[in-house]
């Protein structure tokens, strides 16, 4: 269906100014939706066990933890964060610097990501 000029609607720039902000507002809405499940989502999953619950708590600290930090938020034993902490350290998906802890993001993460065009 063709329109002529015409037949589209003109907006004054305050109107145009209007429904450009509330099409900015809706986006927002949706995309902070999206972020929302998708956080509960990671949650949920890592919540599954303990290890991936320990990468989940370093991961959503967003820093790196000092041990006796992670210990008062997990309530893990010494020796069962020691251990924990270990085979995250181990398999790549936590880092030590100095004397605290960091969660990296999986390889297979980030090339999905970028796979999906994610450029973060």
């Amino acid at each position: 269906m063709a329109s002529s000029f015409n037949d589209l609607e003109l907006l004054t720039q305050e109107a145009l100014i209007v429904k450009t902000l509330r099409t900015i507002l809706d986006t927002y809405k949706e995309l902070k939706r999206r972020e929302d499940i998708n956080a509960k989502f990671l949650k949920t999953f890592c919540g599954l066990n303990e290890d991936t619950w320990l990468w989940y708590v370093l991961w959503e600290a967003g820093s790196a933890q000092r041990y006796t930090d992670i210990l008062s938020i997990t309530r893990f034993t010494r020796p069962r964060l020691s251990r924990f902490l270990q085979k995250l350290l181990k398999a790549g998906l936590i880092r030590k610097i100095g004397m605290r802890y960091q969660a990296i993001v999986p390889p297979s993460l980030v090339t999905i990501s970028l796979l999906n065009g994610d450029k973060s």
